[in-house]
């Protein structure tokens, strides 16, 4: 309801992402502390147009969520860990 898509929408990415994470290819392992089973993969959407992109793991969704959805930001940190 929050990013303005069905489940049917949802369960549609899933399927075309092939039940994983559109970044790293993984499914989900983070564990859901309320109930203790493994959470859904995330809506990732556009913090400006709200447009959602696809789905990610916790740690995908909050890696480039800490790096403010900046390319530029994104394309520094891939440098500085190619160079180290």
């Amino acid at each position: 309801k929050r990013y303005k898509i069905s489940v049917e929408d949802y369960r549609e990415l899933f399927k075309k992402q092939n039940n994983l994470c559109a970044i790293c290819d993984k499914p989900e392992t983070a564990i859901d502390k309320r109930s203790g089973n493994i959470r859904c993969l995330a809506v990732d959407h556009c913090h400006k147009t709200g447009k959602v992109r696809g789905l990610l793991c916790q740690s995908c969704n909050q890696g480039i969520g800490g790096l403010k959805e900046n390319p530029d930001l994104l394309d520094k940190a891939k440098k500085y860990l190619q160079n180290t």
